[in-house]
């Protein structure tokens, strides 16, 4: 604000700030990346072997209901 308004009174001084862009901060993010895409492939396994699962018991009961259909039409 001193800067916009052209004041100085001596009394201000440089203050470094950290910014998102410096190294040290990259490395933190990354860090909160990897974590990130570790928890969400997790998550993923997770729901794949479920489908897999829950596929395989599907072939299970369809190929059960088919047994069923031919001993039904060998009473007919």
């Amino acid at each position: 604000m001193a800067k916009k308004y052209k004041i100085n009174d001596g009394s201000t001084t440089y203050v470094e700030t950290a910014t998102l862009l410096e190294p040290a901060n990259n490395s933190a993010a990354n860090q909160n990346e990897a974590e990130e895409i570790r928890e969400v492939s997790s998550q993923l396994a997770q729901i794949k072997k479920k489908h897999d699962e829950t596929k395989k018991l599907g072939n299970i009961k369809e190929e059960e209901l088919a047994l069923v259909r031919k001993e039904i039409e060998a009473l007919y």
